[in-house]
């Protein structure tokens, strides 16, 4: 009898000494109401090395002790997928993760707390547990400490980690920019300037980005990771970025601009047929006919385009054009290009250009 009461207190312990999960984030939230505590929530994949590394600390009495007494909590495992519940409740506080494990903590009332990594370290996740409640820790006063003076690179930094979390562009790329005002520039060649471009920044109208494409030399060997040796694909990856953005200001200039970065970084051997498109947004619409033909004279004539680059611009022009004055514009520059084209002959490409 005395044996098994023994192993019905050990199995209790053991049961007891790890931290308890709810099973859906409702009955989370009203236990915490109930019981007036805070809320944890782990953000992991079962799969992730690291997030296997994290479940043992988090089943740890030295964790679960301090981890019980003050939050109610519960797991969202990305393995198979979130739920509805999961899915609605991520999207409604803007979290909107890239990576695992992630540890994410809200008060009784749905109010965001705090957010951090999942480091696996025993006196990290306590420390993170009391950081919850501390308004000179918690990541949701960081725009308050900053308006406040609080801009240490340090702040700035989690600051912009907080802004990608919640896929907000326009303050990460803010940010990006007080970061450059406040950093030393004499040390912008150093380990933090790289890291801050590889993790902060996200457009060309940068600093750190101006810096480092001047600078390109210097690049080689700054990482230690998935980059090394390949340094060069951070400045390329912004550039796509700026592409990419549906809000970035197109200009005559801006286009200009994003040419020359392209050119510099060999990010393709033709930018123009990137650009083309972007061009033709900025064609007079009463009369693009004037602004193809200052487009294309240059271009047609150039012996630095081939025939394939010269046909893909012109084919492009042609597409976004349904006037009548315009499609004739294009016709000339179809009939030039043809008579290179079999004087070549070639005779696929004229098929090509007797279809635009």
């Amino acid at each position: 009898m005395n044996k098994l009461l023994i192993t019905f207190l050990l199995v209790s312990n053991s049961l007891l000494a790890q931290i308890v999960f709810e099973n859906t984030l409702t009955n989370t939230f009203d236990k915490a109401k109930n019981e007036n505590k805070a809320v944890f929530i782990e953000f992991y994949n079962e799969t992730c090395h690291h997030c296997q590394k994290v479940q043992p600390l988090l089943a740890s009495t030295e964790v679960s002790n301090v981890y019980n007494p003050i939050f109610v909590s519960y797991k969202i495992n990305t393995y198979k997928g979130l739920t509805k519940e999961e899915q609605d409740f991520l999207e409604k506080h803007k979290l909107f993760f890239t990576d695992v494990p992630n540890f994410i903590y809200f008060d009784k009332n749905e109010q965001f707390l705090h957010h951090s990594s999942g480091k696996p370290d025993v006196s990290y996740i306590i420390a993170q547990s009391k950081d919850a409640f501390d308004p000179k820790k918690q990541t949701s006063q960081l725009g308050n400490r900053i308006k406040n003076g609080e801009n240490s690179l340090a702040n700035l930094y989690q600051y912009s980690l907080l802004a990608q979390l919640n896929q907000n562009k326009p303050l990460a790329d803010s940010i990006a920019n007080t970061l450059y005002r406040t950093f030393d520039k004499k040390n912008l060649g150093n380990d933090t300037s790289y890291t801050i471009l590889k993790n902060a920044v996200f457009s060309t109208k940068n600093g750190f980005f101006e810096f480092w494409l001047n600078n390109q030399n210097k690049l080689k060997n700054m990482d230690t990771g998935e980059f090394k040796g390949q340094e060069i694909d951070l400045l390329k990856n912004i550039i796509t970025i700026d592409i990419s953005d549906p809000n970035y200001k197109w200009t005559k200039q801006s286009i200009d601009d994003i040419y020359s970065k392209m050119v510099a970084t060999n990010y393709t051997s033709k930018p123009e047929n990137i650009l083309v498109t972007k061009r033709i947004e900025l064609f007079d619409p009463k009369n693009p006919s004037k602004d193809v033909v200052k487009y294309l004279d240059p271009i047609m004539t150039s012996e630095v385009y081939d025939l394939d680059d010269k046909f893909y611009i012109l084919n492009t022009v042609n597409e976004n054009f349904t006037d009548k004055k315009t499609k004739k514009t294009i016709s000339k520059y179809v009939t030039e290009l043809k008579k290179k084209a079999e004087a070549q002959k070639n005779t696929e490409f004229v098929n090509q250009l007797n279809k635009i």
